[in-house]
């Protein structure tokens, strides 16, 4: 968790050096454009080797258009960032700010303490213009504490890039006008495991509601209550007395049901928009305190639209929980060894399996887009992993924080593998007939890989190496590493010039920890 180390009330106003035109992925009158958002994650840059950011993904729901960003510190040094960042776009290979106005950020700090990893959304609506296809980069910065804590530290300039490409509905934006309402809260309570929420009903009778209480009253508490406690409602027929066959003559009721981890979590309906594509957009705002029990809570949002408003079906309803649309959300993929672990952040649209080889510490997550039946890019954790030279084009490349090296046979179009480099085990990206597809589908599929989070809580080489270098005592003109994925423990072996045996070597385990040194013989 981020730990805040100083709050100054005063803001910091960062110059706006080239406004975009006006339209930050939104309307004038701030609805969200149509058509489907395509972002391809590109190159990184850092001036402190071991400090970086990656972008995550780019998201827009309900007018909102957010970027999540991964900050990465893989030294030994704390590191501190703020709030401040700017969104430029490249334009006859030069970069300039999109910013619409000013930019103002409070002065804050974020610890970003050694050898961890920091995730933070940043919310560019209404600040930055990124409305036109092209390419765009993160910019920040970060103080770098590598005299020690107290002392003077070293500025450092950060980005990443990304590519920005809009495609399907040409003729414009869903137009969505705000229409007035009445909700009710109505704590129901009841734990189900088979149901995906947030779950919609609309009601149009007082027949229908009687149905709908009759099939659901051994699910959820839907009694009334005598006594209202400040952790209850009151109840769910209570509510209902209102919606009598007068009412039901000019207006429907729109249900949400909705399950919390915790009863002292609260909502609140921030408005409800009628489209012009004919369906309901409902945006609920989770209200959490500080402290909260540790009970489940289910709970009824009875939503009465004004007069007159009607959507055909339950799936023309659309509700966005603090502005994201659980029904599209992403898929967490995660798949672990003894001391080996791989993640990836899988759209709502892309398929994903988990597969197993010879042993415990080989496996992989493979993706694919929904639509396809064949072609896969495979991620492995492989206990070795070697290749044929003959035809093979080999580049470095950066792959969300990591660098890696793709390699491609006899002049294809789309590479064969990536393998990670200077990763506690080997790690690599298999490209399993994606061909068939690439076209249609590589960036995202790059975007999906850049997504990737491996060996978490395990040190890399480099780290490892550093470690042991602090307990050598022999004289050494080069060293290596290799990691044992089964024992979780690093070998780092020192060598002198001309000599093809090592002087020594240091056990470093997977946290960081030297089990012990061996003198050679």
């Amino acid at each position: 968790m981020k730990r805040v180390i100083s709050a100054l009330l005063s803001v910091l106003l960062l110059g706006c050096l080239t406004a975009c035109s006006r339209d930050d992925g939104q309307s004038k009158n701030g609805d969200s454009q149509s058509g489907t958002l395509k972002v391809a994650i590109g190159e990184t840059d850092t001036d402190f080797d071991g400090v970086s950011v990656r972008i995550l993904n780019l998201a827009e729901d309900e007018g909102k258009t957010q970027l999540n960003v991964s900050w990465v510190n893989k030294t030994f040094y704390e590191v501190v960032y703020g709030e401040s960042y700017d969104i430029e776009r490249e334009q006859n290979g030069k970069w300039s700010s999109c910013a619409i106005n000013g930019l103002y950020f409070t002065a804050i700090g974020y610890e970003l303490r050694k050898n961890s990893t920091q995730t933070k959304s940043y919310t560019l609506s209404n600040s930055f213009d990124i409305s036109e296809n092209g390419k765009y980069r993160f910019v920040t910065d970060c103080s770098v504490y590598d005299k020690g804590r107290g002392r003077e530290s070293t500025k450092c300039k950060l980005w990443a890039e990304f590519t920005v490409t809009r495609t399907g509905d040409s003729g414009g934006e869903v137009q969505k006008s705000f229409i007035d309402f009445n909700p009710q809260y109505i704590r129901t309570d009841g734990y189900r495991e088979d149901v995906d929420y947030p779950v919609v009903k609309i009601i149009r009778s007082v027949d229908g509601l009687k149905a709908y209480y009759n099939a659901s009253k051994d699910k959820y508490d839907l009694e009334r209550k005598d006594k209202v406690y400040s952790d209850t409602t009151i109840g769910f027929l209570d509510a209902c007395d209102k919606y009598n066959e007068a009412y039901f003559e000019k207006q429907i009721l729109v249900m949400v049901l909705l399950e919390e981890g915790s009863g002292s979590n609260r909502h609140n309906v921030d408005n409800v928009k009628l489209g012009s594509d004919g369906k309901l957009y409902i945006s609920i705002r989770s209200i959490i305190p500080e402290v909260g029990t540790s009970d489940m809570a289910a709970w009824h949002i009875l939503i009465e639209p004004e007069a007159d408003i009607d959507v055909a079906s339950e799936s023309d309803v659309i509700v966005y929980l603090d502005g994201v649309n659980p029904k599209i959300q992403s898929t967490t993929a995660r798949e672990s060894g003894n001391y080996s672990n791989i993640e990836l952040t899988i759209p709502h649209d892309w398929n994903y399996e988990t597969e197993h080889g010879d042993n415990a510490n080989e496996y992989c997550i493979s993706f694919w887009p929904a639509d396809q039946d064949e072609g896969k890019i495979k991620v492995w954790c492989y206990t070795a992993f070697g290749v044929c030279g003959t035809g093979l084009e080999e580049k470095e490349i950066t792959v969300g924080a990591y660098k890696a090296r793709k390699g491609t046979y006899d002049n294809k179009k789309v590479w064969d593998f990536i393998s990670f480099t200077d990763m506690p085990g080997s790690y690599v990206a298999i490209n399993e007939g994606a061909d068939k597809w690439w076209d249609r589908y590589g960036d995202e599929a790059m975007q999906i890989l850049g997504t990737v989070k491996i060996a978490d809580g395990i040190i890399d080489k480099s780290q490892a190496i550093e470690i042991a270098k602090k307990g050598i005592t022999a004289k050494y003109d080069r060293t290596d590493a290799i990691f044992d994925s089964e024992k979780g423990l690093w070998t780092v072996s020192f060598y002198e010039k001309n000599r093809s045996e090592k002087v020594q070597s240091i056990t470093v385990s997977y946290n960081g920890k030297v089990i012990n040194k061996e003198a050679a013989k």
